[in-house]
């Protein structure tokens, strides 16, 4: 969805709003962020923190060490089940196993939620692509 253009949107008066801004135009042109749909904006979301993930990766892979732009702090962080499933592209429900999360370095927290360290998702997602 983020690389053909939408049709113009229609309000419910039957008046035109406008084409949907593609992901490179809103780029070039934040402002463009106010007529996106909440869903749309959530997908762009999405794609900015896998693209982020990749290229961290990639790096990761192709020097053998990370050299990110983020804070350390941002990197140790912790990360719950929803945006650990998007940052390796798997369903929650798959991620939830027990036998899953703890391969991939999941623990729980002092309430018991399921949580990952950012950096040892980033490390996992450069072992799979120099893999592969």
């Amino acid at each position: 969805m983020t690389g053909s253009r939408s049709s113009p949107q229609v309000r419910p008066d039957g008046a035109q709003l406008g084409a949907v801004p593609l992901l490179a135009e809103v780029l070039v042109d934040p402002a463009l962020v106010k007529r996106l749909s909440p869903g749309l904006a959530v997908e762009y979301r999405r794609a900015l923190r896998r693209l982020d993930i990749d290229l961290e990766a990639h790096i990761a892979a192709s020097t053998g060490r990370a050299e990110t732009i983020h804070e350390p702090v941002e990197a140790d962080r912790a990360v719950r089940l929803d945006e650990a499933a998007t940052i390796l592209g798997m369903e929650r429900r798959t991620l939830e196993r027990k036998s899953k999360w703890q391969r991939l370095g999941g623990y729980k927290d002092l309430d018991g939620r399921v949580k990952f360290r950012l950096a040892d998702l980033r490390r996992y997602l450069a072992r799979r692509r120099s893999m592969g």
